[in-house]
């Protein structure tokens, strides 16, 4: 199955080459193998539910997608806090392809 890659192949490295919630986004349309860009996160939280993935799991892809979007929004975020939400963005990543 295709996924979004970067320099190592790997969906992690994906996640540190993109902003977050972008990539997030991409990640799950390719896994899903359907476009969710347009979609709420409600919709996107139920489409993830439907397809086994735990509501923590799932918290935690909208908490990306929330941040991400404040962060693109502001382009004044700290170092500390964009660097936080890409190594949350990875991990996230890679518990999702499991998964999916």
């Amino acid at each position: 199955m295709p996924q979004p890659v970067a320099a190592s192949g790997s969906p992690a490295a994906s996640a540190r080459a993109m902003r977050p919630s972008v990539n997030m986004i991409e990640f799950i349309s390719v896994k899903l193998q359907r476009p969710v860009v347009d979609l709420s996160q409600g919709e996107i939280a139920d489409l993830l539910l439907a397809h086994g993935v735990q509501p923590k799991l799932i918290a935690r892809v909208l908490s990306i997608l929330t941040y991400g979007e404040i962060e693109r929004s502001a382009r004044a975020g700290s170092a500390v806090s964009s660097q936080h939400l890409l190594i949350e963005t990875a991990q996230v990543i890679d518990e999702l392809d499991r998964l999916l």
